[in-house]
């Protein structure tokens, strides 16, 4: 299938399937507003970014949400909410933001939005793939671990004493709840690849 065309669709329960359309080129929506269950668009989001296609819907008000994870997909019910996103809803990144008070100027929203948003997309990829391997999580979680590197080196001390061990204590609730065994690690998961 190279074209795809979603014409007049109210909801639908998911958007998974576009991750196996590898030979699409198009996506065209009619009337451009689809439902989807819990509002995750975050594939359609994908694919649109794949095929180069943002353009298409750079007016849709939630788009930047989306393309910088931060936001979260509700659960038709507190009960389904699952141990992963438990984790990232009780984090409390966006809480730095209260050291602006104390004249650290690096703790601005957008600053903490950036590194709330490594959590949300570590948490999306785990969620998606349930079934990968032990290596395919621990891989996933180095590569967030890499991202907030970068993202310290970007700003120059973002991480510091407490926001390691915020992170890392994240960090290794979201190993254990995907079944890797944290006591593995003398220091904690986080600790094999941060610099922080």
């Amino acid at each position: 299938m190279k074209t795809l065309w979603l014409f007049k669709i109210p909801q639908i329960n998911s958007f998974n399937v576009l991750k196996d359309l590898n030979q699409l080129e198009s996506i065209r929506i009619y009337p451009n507003v689809v439902g989807v269950v819990n509002d995750d668009y975050y594939p359609l989001i994908d694919k649109f970014k794949e095929l180069n296609q943002l353009e298409d819907i750079k007016h849709w008000s939630k788009l930047n949400a989306y393309l910088d994870g931060s936001f979260i997909p509700t659960s038709s019910t507190a009960d389904e909410e699952t141990e992963l996103k438990q984790i990232l809803a009780n984090s409390n990144i966006m809480s730095w933001t209260e050291k602006l008070e104390n004249g650290l100027d690096i703790y601005t929203e957008d600053n903490c939005a950036k590194a709330q948003s490594i959590l949300s997309n570590l948490v999306r990829q785990l969620e998606n793939n349930p079934d990968s391997s032990t290596v395919t999580k621990i891989d996933c979680i180095k590569t967030a671990v890499l991202e907030f590197n970068g993202l310290d080196d970007e700003l120059e001390g973002f991480i510091e004493t407490g926001e390691r061990e915020d992170l890392c204590e994240i960090f290794d609730n979201i190993a254990d709840v995907v079944g890797i065994d944290v006591q593995d690690y003398e220091d904690g998961i986080a600790s094999e690849w941060r610099a922080w």
